[in-house]
C-alpha cells in the first residue's frame, strides 16, 4: 500500500473516529480522488450514502478490509 493509499484511510478512519467521540451527524468523509476510486474497487472503501433532516449526504467509509489494513501499517505520517 502506497502513502497516499494510507493517508486516504487515515483520512476516512479519523471521520468515523470524529464521529463517534464528538456525537457528529456523520461519520462519511467527502474525497473527490480517482485514488479513493481505487480503494473502492480493491475493497478497502465502501461509497455510503445517508439522509439527515433531508439532505442526502453521500461519501466514504472504511470497510472492515480497510481498517485492517490501516490499523495494521503501522506508518506514521
Amino acid at each position: 500500500m502506497t502513502k497516499p493509499e494510507l493517508k486516504i484511510l487515515e483520512r476516512v478512519f479519523e471521520a468515523e473516529v470524529n464521529c463517534a467521540l464528538t456525537g457528529g451527524i456523520t461519520h462519511l468523509c467527502r474525497i473527490k480522488s480517482k485514488l479513493a476510486v481505487k480503494l473502492t474497487e480493491e475493497g478497502c472503501l465502501r461509497l455510503s450514502k445517508t439522509v439527515w433532516r433531508g439532505v442526502t449526504i453521500e461519501g466514504y467509509e472504511l470497510t472492515e478490509l480497510g481498517r485492517l489494513l490501516y490499523c495494521t501499517s503501522g506508518t506514521e505520517f
